[in-house]
């Protein structure tokens, strides 16, 4: 089953957001901080995995090799 992802009205300040195939793929985009959590990327993470928990056809883990989670629908 292939889904577009569609989370926010308007675009993550902090994350970045790459589908692949039914993939998708989460970044953390504060490089200046070195990802430091604030609460405008607390926020966006939060937003994020709420809209996915309700589509309840998601699962989530971390990269090991990376600083992102994977998200699959």
């Amino acid at each position: 089953m292939s889904v577009t992802i569609t989370m926010a009205s308007e675009p993550y300040e902090h994350l970045a957001l790459r589908q692949e195939g039914d993939a998708l793929w989460v970044t953390m985009n504060r490089p200046d901080s070195l990802n430091a959590l604030n609460r405008r990327l607390t926020a966006e993470l939060r937003d994020l995995f709420v809209n996915l928990y309700w589509r309840r056809a998601s699962w989530c883990c971390p990269a090991p090799d990376r600083p992102s989670a994977r998200v699959s629908t």
